[in-house]
């Protein structure tokens, strides 16, 4: 069963906005990359002209040459690949930092601004999980039935109550999202432990399932679980979902 409603922004709900607002969406600071990048790829340099030096000194190949050569050229190596680290991840971050500024955080003002959210509450009986934990980063698939002939899709890496001791997966709960753009706030308001009638592991499923974002979380799809999990492509034959 699945109840709508609204409700005002709590205090902790726009605080947690407002530090999202003042992160810039994690933007690196410029000084603190140049700096480490000039600390790995000075190090580098070093153990080049350190090697050339050896090379200098250590005419013919000798046990001390074999002993003392490979640690620049170690040290060498791996300082360049965290050079090279240090660039990418700012250059990686700075892309996520320029699309939230320019997408995400006028979406948050206009969130706190309505100072709205949208509640759906799930209370259901009937649960098959696509169990990702140990694979593909902890990707979790939970499909609800809802009592009418339809079902509740969710799947993440993070879907799970904000409460990380509360019960989950649980028989009743609320999604709670801003009612201006629909940012996601949490799982909330976990009631009663719900034990699945079906878990499957991931690797259970089709390899086209692994990476497709379709269906969308939080989607209502038709049917029970069980045709929903088939039409996801998992075979009956493959567990025990004709038991």
């Amino acid at each position: 069963m699945l109840e709508r409603s609204e409700r005002r922004l709590t205090t902790e709900e726009r605080a947690d906005f407002h530090r999202a607002l003042d992160s810039q969406g994690g933007k690196p600071s410029l000084g603190n990359s140049l700096f480490w990048f000039a600390v790995w790829s000075g190090t580098c340099l070093a153990c080049f002209a350190g090697l050339m030096t050896l090379f200098a000194l250590l005419d013919e190949p000798s046990g001390l040459w074999f002993i003392v050569i490979p640690i620049p050229v170690i040290v060498g190596i791996l300082s360049f690949y965290a050079a090279c680290i240090v660039v990418s991840s700012h250059f990686r971050f700075a892309g996520y930092s320029r699309h939230f500024i320019r997408e995400t955080a006028p979406q948050m003002l206009a969130a706190l601004s309505d100072g709205r959210a949208s509640v759906l509450r799930v209370t259901s009986d009937n649960l098959i999980v696509v169990d990702g934990s140990d694979a593909f980063e902890g990707d979790m698939t939970y499909i609800y039935a809802i009592g009418d002939g339809t079902s509740l899709y969710l799947r993440g890496q993070d879907i799970g109550p904000e409460d990380r001791d509360a019960t989950w997966p649980a028989r009743s709960f609320e999604i709670v999202t801003t009612r201006a753009h629909g940012l996601w706030i949490g799982i909330l308001a976990c009631e009663g432990a719900l034990e699945p009638s079906l878990t499957i592991p991931l690797e259970e499923m089709p390899e086209d399932y692994w990476w497709t974002s379709e269906p969308e979380s939080e989607s209502i799809l038709s049917g029970e679980p069980e045709e929903v999990l088939r039409r996801l492509g998992y075979e009956p034959n493959q567990g025990r979902l004709d038991d």
